[in-house]
């Protein structure tokens, strides 16, 4: 009798998952798809000439002229990959672009879902970052659009901080944290926020008594915030 019931209960969280993400495929369909035909904009022929003019150069360029403030290694070596993929075939970076956009949504939801525990509450916040104004505004930038993928860095880093355990792997998930932080840095320099509120998120959700964790935790994001 008790299997049955575990049984019915892990369908029941099986179906409830499953349906809440077929809400958020049918918002995101009504909402984008129309996206995937967006042709580029002044920005994305801008980006293109850079490549074009000085292919994989254009990784470290930026550093070699002394432009430390706007290097983004990372993000031009995706941008000099995706244009030896699609060309100038601009649905290749809208997909690119949608499918980013999707994944944050649900990193989004999960976030949201582990701080409050109410699915009702973490869907309702993954459709207003789906649908925002700022958010849609950068999707249909199909090739700039590739700075989502800070989000995505970001928003990962935000979870295992929110995760992290006491014990032996305090400190390898804070490498974790540290080293999503630097891909979002190598891929947008907006991310250096997270210097400030990825160590203010840590302490605020320490629990209770256990403070000390939190700083060791923080000990490998603290060596890369002095570097």
């Amino acid at each position: 009798m008790g299997f049955f019931c575990f049984s019915m209960k892990s369908k029941e969280i099986l179906f409830s998952s499953k349906t809440l993400l077929f809400i958020g495929i049918v918002i995101f369909i009504i909402i984008y798809y129309k996206v995937p035909f967006i042709f580029f904009q002044q920005d994305e022929w801008y980006a293109f000439g850079n490549i074009i003019d000085l292919g994989s150069k254009l990784i470290f360029y930026r550093f070699n002229v002394g432009d430390i403030n706007h290097f983004v290694p990372l993000n031009s070596f995706i941008g000099v990959t995706l244009y030896k993929i699609f060309g100038l075939n601009y649905i290749g970076y809208n997909a690119v672009d949608l499918f980013l956009h999707f994944i944050n949504g649900l990193l989004v939801f999960v976030i949201t879902l582990k701080i409050n525990k109410k699915k009702s509450i973490a869907l309702l916040s993954a459709i207003l970052f789906i649908s925002s104004a700022s958010a849609a505004q950068l999707v249909m930038w199909p090739f700039v659009g590739v700075n989502m993928l800070t989000l995505t860095f970001a928003l990962l880093a935000w979870f295992v901080a929110l995760g992290y355990p006491t014990g032996r792997r305090l400190y390898f998930k804070g490498l974790v944290v540290a080293l999503l932080t630097i891909m979002a840095l190598m891929t947008n320099e907006y991310a250096g926020g997270l210097l400030i509120f990825v160590p203010a998120l840590t302490i605020i959700f320490a629990k209770k008594g256990r403070i000390h964790d939190a700083f060791r935790f923080l000990l490998p994001f603290s060596v890369l915030g002095l570097s």
